[in-house]
């Protein structure tokens, strides 16, 4: 992952955050407010939201974390996927196993 995707990232929260003012500004005292629900708020929370994982502010740190060097201790021993064998394993094994008896 890179600067530049971080850098556009940022870029995108910025507009969002500029797009959902702009909403507030223009709907405010315009009789119009309660069509638009609670987008405004909503697009805020994509942009910037601490508890949505998915906000861009979340997955901008992510990436920056990403790109620091991690100490050794952080970094898994094994692959998670190959700590249990799947169900595909297990056939595939059967299969194998009808050929070499």
């Amino acid at each position: 992952m890179s600067d530049d995707r971080i850098g556009s990232l940022t870029e995108a929260k910025e507009l969002l955050l500029k797009a959902a003012d702009l909403m507030d500004s223009a709907l405010h005292m315009s009789g119009y407010e309660s069509r638009s629900g609670d987008d405004a708020e909503r697009i805020r929370e994509i942009a910037s939201s601490d508890s949505y994982g998915g906000s861009l502010t979340n997955i901008i740190r992510d990436m920056e974390y990403g790109l620091r060097e991690q100490p050794c201790w952080t970094q898994a021993l094994t692959s998670p996927k190959n700590q249990f064998p799947s169900h595909d394993d297990d056939l595939m094994d059967r299969r194998c196993a009808k050929f070499f008896h």
